[in-house]
């Protein structure tokens, strides 16, 4: 529907019958725009019955850019993808180019897609780069990157981590990407679940298990273990408003439907619905959306979630590995503990004695770890010299302080024999040695 409202599709729309659009977030779907060629001079809403569960395209960047200001990042570069029909690569652009702004970054690049963009931002070297994309061109962007052998220090899509396939197709490429989400099982506060203004009670006899999770479980159950993403869930939580408008509508006609859609304002375990004066959803209490971030280590289908801050699992990692210092950790190059890898690729040993890949070590070492098949036997040898040559030190230390008390013994006893005691009246005794003994 998002790319067919754009066509001759418009015109041939009944304004009778409620449509739900659960994958269009951009907000010109919704909205009339000077650049929409089928809305003339209309500034307000594009179709009367119309509505959508995704929140605003513009918005998508808010909180990744929140976390890139406070770990100090200063220059940011935005890709969008216009390759496709559609409107939502540069509204998400867009968005995060005024937000951007707002925080006092510092925009060196905005510019579409193209097979000059990893060249251009090679020489640019941003900190940060946002890609405004769909599944394709997140994946064009990153094949393009890896082809370069470059990975800027953060990254984040708009769509890369709602699409499997994608993680799939990127592999271990795909480590440490971020991406904005509009909805997560973990949540767990009071409007993600059915209130007394929802007349859908499809989560509200388990009281134990939040409303996201227990669509979670069920959707796992159904599909076999598939993991349901922020798509998935706004196709549920549409189809979830057109029942609640259903029941309060109390009529099948279109137009009663549409009125009751207008008037939904209720706690779900998609959030809180509600639609905005253009039908598409109005902001949430949240303000802005999860952030998530594909984990290092178990990268395969595990997804950290990084805010809002009440439901994280982890900690924002920044900067991203290089892809030098990645090909370097995954070949274990610097092996394990004896040293690690450098962002070139290279190694920092713990040890001089050790080589360039932190593997070879001094002669002495070598005897002493016992590499050698005869390296225990070795090892013990020179323990046991080690405890003579101590010994005979000792025994020798001995023998010399006896001989030394010996002769202090002698020298005292010839001078006392030598001194010379007289009494003197009121001075008591007094001491004679003559020259050599003094």
């Amino acid at each position: 529907y998002q790319r067919r409202v754009h066509g001759q599709a418009v015109n041939n729309i009944n304004p009778d019958i409620p449509i739900l659009a659960p994958g269009a977030a951009a907000t010109g779907v919704y909205k009339c725009q000077s650049s929409i060629p089928s809305c003339g001079k209309n500034t307000g809403r594009r179709f009367p019955n119309l509505f959508g569960t995704l929140g605003n395209a513009s918005r998508y960047f808010s909180n990744i850019l929140n976390f890139a200001r406070l770990v100090d990042v200063k220059s940011v570069a935005l890709v969008s993808d216009q390759s496709e029909a559609g409107i939502f690569p540069k509204e998400a652009c867009d968005g995060a180019y005024n937000i951007a702004k707002r925080l006092g970054l510092n925009v060196i690049y905005n510019q579409q897609l193209d097979i000059n963009t990893i060249d251009q931002l090679l020489k640019l070297n941003p900190d940060f780069v946002l890609t405004c994309t769909y599944q394709d061109g997140c994946q064009t962007f990153m094949k393009k990157a890896r082809a370069a052998n470059w990975i800027p220090k953060g990254l984040a899509s708009t769509v890369c981590l709602s699409h499997p396939s994608t993680l799939q197709a990127l592999g271990k490429d795909s480590r440490e990407i971020m991406g904005p989400s509009q909805w997560h099982p973990n949540h767990n506060i009071y409007f993600y679940n059915e209130d007394e203004n929802n007349p859908a009670t499809m989560f509200s006899k388990n009281k134990d298990i939040p409303a996201p999770e227990q669509f979670r479980q069920l959707y796992l159950k159904y599909t076999g273990g598939s993991e349901p993403t922020y798509h998935v869930a706004s196709a549920l939580a549409s189809l979830y408003s057109l029942h609640s408008a259903l029941i309060n509508a109390q009529s099948l006609d279109g137009r009663n439907i549409i009125e009751a859609l207008k008037k939904v304002k209720m706690g779900s375990f998609w959030g809180f619905i509600e639609f905005d004066q253009n039908g598409q959803m109005a902001a949430n209490y949240l303000g802005d959306f999860t952030v998530e971030q594909v984990d290092w280590k178990n990268w395969k289908g595990n997804v950290n979630v990084l805010a809002p801050i009440y439901i994280a699992t982890n900690d924002f990692q920044y900067p991203m590995h290089p892809f030098p210092e990645r090909e370097c950790l995954d070949n274990n190059k610097c092996n394990g503990n004896n040293g690690k890898c450098r962002q070139d690729g290279t190694c920092i040993c713990y040890s001089p004695n050790y080589g360039d890949a932190c593997d070879k070590s001094s002669p002495l070492r070598t005897i002493l770890e016992g590499k050698h098949c005869m390296g225990l036997y070795v090892t013990t040898l020179v323990f046991l010299c080690l405890v003579i040559i101590i010994a005979i030190i000792v025994i020798a230390l001995d023998k010399n302080r006896r001989q030394w008390a010996a002769r202090a013994a002698s020298a005292l006893n010839a001078t006392k024999d030598k001194f010379e005691l007289s009494k003197r009246p009121n001075t008591g005794l007094t001491f004679k040695l003559d020259e050599e003994d003094h």
